[in-house]
C-alpha cells in the first residue's frame, strides 16, 4: 500500500463531527500507602462521556478556559468569578506535581474537559503563523487555545478580531527593513514623554535620583503597576493562562484573557526569525535551521512591526550577548557504525540528507503518514502523536546538534562496586 492510499484511508477514517467532544471530570483522591507515606493522585480512569457533540455547558458568573499554569501557579479562587470551568485533556495530563494535582482535587467545582473543533484549530494556526507565535507555542497550547475561540463563538462572546499587519515586498528586490536599536517611546501616552523631555535638561544634575520613586513621579508607578495587573474580569468568557505566546494569539483572535497574578501583555507583537549568521530574516518561527546560508541554533526570534508604507521595522537589542551554546566544547571524536557521528550528528540543514541514507522521500512520507493518521489534518506537524520508547535512527533530525555539555567527556559508570 502506497503513502498516497495510507493518507486516504485515514482521511476517510477520520470523524467528521464539528462539535467537540465533552468529558466531564470529577477528580478524585485516593490514598495509597508507601513505605508510611502517603500520596495523592487524580483517578483519571474515573471520567463519564456525555456523548460527542454536546453544547458548552450553561453559566451565571462566567466561564474560564484554564492553561496548567493556573493550577501550578496555586489560583484557587475560580468559584468568585466564575462557575463553569473549562480545559482539555492534554492540560489535565500537564498537572504533575503534588501541589498542583492538590489543588485540583479540591476542587469543589466540576472541571468540564472539552475537545476543540477543527475550524478552530485551523483558526488558531493560521493566525499563530501570521504573528509568529507558532513556534514557541506546544500542541497543548493550540488546542487550548482552539477551545477558547470555539467557546466565545458558540456564547456570542468574541471581540473583534485584530488581523496582523502584513509587509509589502517590493518588487525590486528591496523589502524596505528598518532596524531599530533604541528604545521608542510611547506614542499614546503624552504625559510620560513630557516628562522624558523636560528631564533632559536637568539629567546632569540629578544623576543620582535617577531610577528612585520622588513625589515628583510617584503618580507614573503607580499607573504602570495598575497597567501591570489588567482590568479585572467580571463575568463572560475567557482564558485563563501565563503564556505571553498563547495571549498574544488569543488577543488577535479576539478572546478576553485573564493573566495569573496580574501576568498579561499589554501590547500585541508580530515576530520573525533572524539569523545571526547571515541575517537573513524568516517568517517560519517552527525552522531549526536557517534557510539561506543552512546553519542551525543560529535563529533568534526578533520583534518587528509593520509601518503604514508597508516596511518592517525590526527591534534589535544588541546589548545582548549572542549565545554561545554548542560552540564551547568540541564536536564529537568520529565513529562509524549504526549509532556513529554520520548517522546522529546534524549541524547543517543539507546534512539531513546523508543522516538518512537508504531511505527514499517515498518512505519517508508514508511512514509520517502512518504515524499522524488519526490525528487532526491541521495539525499535521502538531498532533498527538504517540510517544516512541526508542528515537528511530532512520528518522531525520529535527533540530541541531548542539549541546551545552561536553560530548567527548567520559560517562559516569555505574557498576557495582564490590566492598
Amino acid at each position: 500500500m502506497s503513502w498516497a492510499a495510507v493518507a486516504q484511508k485515514a482521511k476517510d477514517a477520520t470523524a467528521t463531527n464539528k462539535e467537540p467532544k465533552r468529558v466531564v471530570f470529577a477528580p478524585a483522591v485516593e490514598s495509597v500507602g508507601d513505605g508510611g507515606n502517603e500520596r495523592e493522585h487524580i483517578d483519571v480512569s474515573r471520567t463519564s462521556c456525555h456523548g460527542v457533540g454536546t453544547a458548552i455547558p450553561a453559566y451565571q458568573k462566567g466561564l474560564l478556559i484554564l492553561d496548567a499554569n493556573a493550577f501550578i501557579k496555586g489560583m484557587d479562587n475560580f468559584s468568585d468569578v466564575a462557575d463553569v470551568l473549562v480545559t482539555t485533556p492534554q492540560v489535565v495530563a500537564e498537572v504533575r506535581d503534588r501541589a498542583a494535582r492538590e489543588l485540583l482535587s479540591r476542587f469543589s467545582q466540576v472541571l468540564h474537559v472539552l475537545e476543540p473543533s477543527k475550524e478552530a484549530i485551523a483558526a488558531v494556526v493560521s493566525v499563530a503563523e501570521k504573528t509568529g507565535d507558532l513556534g514557541a507555542m506546544s500542541r497543548t497550547d493550540i488546542r487550548l487555545c482552539a477551545l477558547a475561540l470555539y467557546c466565545c463563538k458558540a456564547t456570542n462572546s468574541l471581540q473583534p478580531p485584530i488581523e496582523p499587519r502584513q509587509a509589502v515586498i517590493n518588487p525590486d528586490g528591496d523589502h524596505g527593513t528598518e532596524i531599530v536599536t533604541d528604545a521608542v517611546p510611547d506614542e499614546g501616552n503624552d504625559d510620560s514623554e513630557a516628562a522624558s523631555n523636560g528631564s533632559e535638561d536637568g539629567e546632569d544634575e540629578n544623576d543620582d535620583d535617577e531610577g528612585w520613586i520622588t513625589p515628583e513621579n510617584i503618580h507614573q508607578h503607580l499607573r504602570g503597576a495598575a497597567d501591570a495587573v489588567g482590568e479585572r474580569f467580571d463575568g463572560g468568557v475567557a482564558c485563563v493562562t501565563s503564556d505571553y505566546a498563547m495571549q498574544n494569539t488569543l488577543k488577535h483572535l479576539g478572546v478576553s484573557i485573564v493573566g495569573p497574578h496580574g501576568m498579561r501583555i499589554q501590547e500585541l507583537r508580530q515576530w520573525l526569525l533572524r539569523c545571526t549568521s547571515c541575517f537573513a530574516l524568516t517568517n517560519d518561527t517552527t525552522r531549526q535551521f536557517c534557510g539561506t546560508c543552512g546553519s542551525g541554533n543560529t535563529l533568534r526570534r526578533v520583534q518587528y512591526v509593520v509601518t503604514r508604507e508597508g516596511k518592517k521595522q525590526l527591534f534589535i537589542n544588541f546589548c545582548k550577548p549572542i549565545s554561545t551554546r554548542g560552540t564551547v566544547y568540541n564536536l564529537p571524536k568520529p565513529r562509524g557504525g549504526k549509532r556513529g557521528t554520520n548517522r546522529c550528528l546534524v549541524l547543517r540543514e543539507d546534512q539531513m540528507a546523508h543522516v538518512i541514507r537508504g531511505t527514499t522521500s517515498a518512505k519517508l512520507r508514508e511512514k509520517h503518514v502512518v504515524r499522524g493518521s488519526g490525528n487532526d489534518e491541521e495539525l499535521a506537524a502538531f498532533g498527538e502523536v504517540p510517544k516512541p520508547h526508542k528515537r528511530d535512527v532512520n528518522q531525520p533530525r529535527m533540530f541541531s546538534s548542539y549541546h551545552k555539555y561536553n560530548v567527548n567527556e567520559k560517562k559516569k559508570s555505574r557498576a557495582s562496586r564490590r566492598k
